[in-house]
């Protein structure tokens, strides 16, 4: 089961994340690494899926394609 101050927490960092995917998407991926990380220690699935599929895109951004398919792999 997920508690839901874990989730939060996560939410928040992921909001926080995609301010700066933009203009500084190397601290959005760490963010998102983060949240990964903390999703699966939560066993938050949502969570998992969207630092995953965020971080996709912004490497796709970044033009790293190769990388970007991985993540959404």
């Amino acid at each position: 089961m997920v508690a839901q101050k874990d989730t939060v927490k996560i939410l928040q960092l992921i909001d926080k994340a995609e301010t700066f995917e933009q203009n500084q998407p190397e601290k959005a991926l760490k963010i998102y690494a983060k949240t990964y990380n903390l999703s699966l220690k939560a066993n938050y699935n949502k969570g998992i899926y969207k630092s995953l599929q965020y971080s996709g895109i912004i490497y796709a951004n970044i033009g790293n394609y190769k990388l970007a398919l991985d993540y959404y792999d």
